[in-house]
C-alpha cells in the first residue's frame, strides 16, 4: 500500500471507532490481502476481535492471519446478520457490494469501504465523475505540455506511475535494452520519488524527472485519455492501462513478478537477463558511515522490518532476532527513514541513501528484511541475504513464488523464509 493509502485506511477505522460503529458488531473483513492484514491489526490493537477475513480465492480458505480464519463468503455471511461490520479494502469494491448485496447487506449499513484502492479505474458513468476525471485529465495534459516544452517533441517519455523502488528496479534492468530493440535515442523517464530517481541512476539512467504522487497520476490519466501513441508515451508497469489485464496473471504457469516486466512490457527473450546495477566507489562514504555509527564491517546486521506491500511482523519478533544477534558479538541497526520507521528496540537507527545501498550491505555482511522493493535493490549485494515473505496466497499460487528474488532472476545466494503468522504474535518459519 502507498503511504496516502495507509493513511485514509487508518483515518477511517478511527472515524468508525469513535461512532462506535464496532460495539458489538460482527465484524468481518473481505479480502486476504495486505490492506486486510492491516484492518486486522489496528482492530487487534485496540482489542478488537474479528470473526474473519472472507475470500473468494478457495486456495486462501483454512489459512490464518494473527489467530483470524479466512473462510468463503458463504461460510461466513451466508446466515444473515444484522449486525454485521464488513470492511473492504479492494479495487473489487464495487464488485464486491454486489456479491454481498444479494445476501442481504448494505452499503453504511454494513458495508464499509475501508480505503479506495481504485481511484485511477473509475467506472462510473455519473456527471460528477465525469467532472472530476476531466479536471484531472486538463491537469495531466498541462503537465504533458509543460514536459515536451522542456525536452522537445521527439522524446520517448517514460512513466513511472507508483513510488515503487522494486518496480522501479526492473525497468533500470530492462530499459536501455528495450530502447536499443526499438531505436529509441532520445527519452525521459518520470518517477513518483527522489529514491525512485536514485534506483535508476545505478543503472546509469539519469534522463529522469520526479512529479508528485498527485501529478503522476493525472499524467497517466491524461495520457491514456489522449492516447499513449499519439503522445509518444509508456507507461511502465503492467496494469496500465487498466484494461490490459496482465495483473492476474501472476503465478500462471510460473510467471514472476519480473516476468510482468520482461516480457510483457519490455518484449525481452528468455534469455535476457537484464543489467545489473553499476556498484558505487564512494568508499570514503561508507568507511564514515561505519565509523560514525560504530561499526564493524562484517560484524553488522542491517535489518529492514518496514515495507509497503507486506504487513509488519510484530516488534518481538525483531528484537528477539536482534538479540541472538548481539549475543553472537554483531551490532544490528534498522534500516530507519525517521519517525515512521522507527529503530527496532535494541538495534540502532541506521539511514543511507538507496544508490549506497548495496555498498552499506556488503560492508555490514549480513541483511534480514521484510520483502520490499529495497530488497530487489540490494538483491546484487555480496553478503548474506535472508528475505522473509508473508504467509499469503497471490493469485493461483504462493506470494513467495510471484515475488521470490530467486524465481525473479536477481540472485541465487539468497535465503527465502515464509512468515507464518498463524500465531499470535509469534513467527516460525515453514
Amino acid at each position: 500500500m502507498l503511504k496516502e493509502e495507509k493513511k485514509e485506511m487508518q483515518e477511517n477505522l478511527l472515524k468508525l471507532y469513535k461512532k462506535g460503529i464496532f460495539n458489538s458488531a460482527y465484524i468481518v473483513i473481505f479480502g486476504s490481502n495486505e490492506p486486510a492484514e492491516r484492518i486486522v491489526s489496528w482492530l487487534l490493537e485496540k482489542d478488537i476481535t474479528p470473526e474473519a477475513m472472507i475470500d473468494n480465492n478457495k486456495l486462501k480458505h483454512g489459512m490464518s492471519y494473527k489467530g483470524i480464519p479466512v473462510e468463503s463468503p458463504e461460510k461466513i455471511l451466508s446466515k444473515m446478520h444484522d449486525n454485521a461490520v464488513i470492511l473492504v479494502a479492494s479495487k473489487y469494491y464495487n464488485e464486491m457490494v454486489q456479491q454481498l448485496e444479494v445476501m442481504g447487506y448494505k452499503e453504511e449499513k454494513h458495508i464499509y469501504r475501508i480505503v479506495n484502492m481504485a481511484k485511477g479505474s473509475t467506472s462510473s458513468v455519473t456527471e460528477n465523475t465525469f467532472t472530476e476525471k476531466e479536471i484531472e485529465i486538463r491537469k495531466g495534459w498541462d503537465i504533458y505540455k509543460k514536459i515536451i516544452a522542456r525536452h522537445g517533441k521527439g522524446i520517448r517519455l517514460f512513466i513511472c506511475p507508483f513510488p515503487a523502488l522494486g518496480d522501479v528496479y526492473l525497468v533500470g534492468k530492462y530499459l536501455d535494452l528495450y530502447c536499443k530493440k526499438k531505436n529509441i535515442n532520445s527519452y525521459l523517464v518520470t518517477v513518483a520519488s527522489g529514491a525512485c530517481m536514485e534506483v535508476l541512476s545505478m543503472f546509469g539512467i539519469n534522463q529522469t524527472e520526479k512529479l508528485s504522487k498527485e501529478e503522476s497520476d493525472s499524467l497517466v490519466q491524461c495520457l491514456i485519455f489522449a492516447g499513449l501513441e499519439e503522445c509518444n508515451a509508456e507507461i511502465l508497469h503492467h496494469r496500465f492501462p487498466y484494461t490490459a489485464g496482465t495483473g492476474v496473471l501472476g503465478n500462471y504457469k510460473n510467471l514472476c513478478f519480473s516476468c510482468h516486466y520482461k516480457y510483457s512490457l519490455f518484449d525481452m527473450d528468455r534469455e535476457c537477463t537484464g543489467k545489473i546495477p553499476e556498484r558505487q566507489s564512494d568508499a570514503a562514504y561508507i568507511d564514515s558511515l561505519f565509523q560514525k555509527n560504530g561499526l564493524i564491517k562484517g560484524k553488522t546486521v542491517i535489518i529492514s522490518p518496514y515495507a509497503n506491500t507486506s504487513s509488519n511482523l510484530p516488534e518481538s519478533f525483531w528484537i528477539k532476532l536482534a538479540r541472538e544477534y548481539a549475543d553472537k558479538g554483531y551490532t544490528v541497526c534498522t534500516n530507519s527513514c525517521g519517525d515512521e520507521e522507527p529503530a527496532i528496540t535494541g538495534t540502532k537507527a541506521l539511514t543511507f541513501p538507496i544508490k549506497a545501498a548495496i555498498q552499506a550491505v556488503e560492508a555490514a555482511g549480513t541483511f534480514i528484511g521484510l520483502r520490499s522493493g529495497l530488497c530487489d535493490v540490494i538483491s546484487s549485494a555480496k553478503a548474506e541475504k535472508i528475505i522473509i515473505y508473508p504467509d499469503r496466497v497471490y493469485q493461483g499460487g504462493r506470494y513467495i513464488d510471484f515475488y521470490s528474488l530467486r524465481n525473479m532472476g536477481l540472485c541465487m545466494d539468497v535465503e527465502e523464509k515464509v512468515a507464518d503468522s498463524r500465531f499470535q504474535g509469534e513467527v516460525s518459519y515453514v
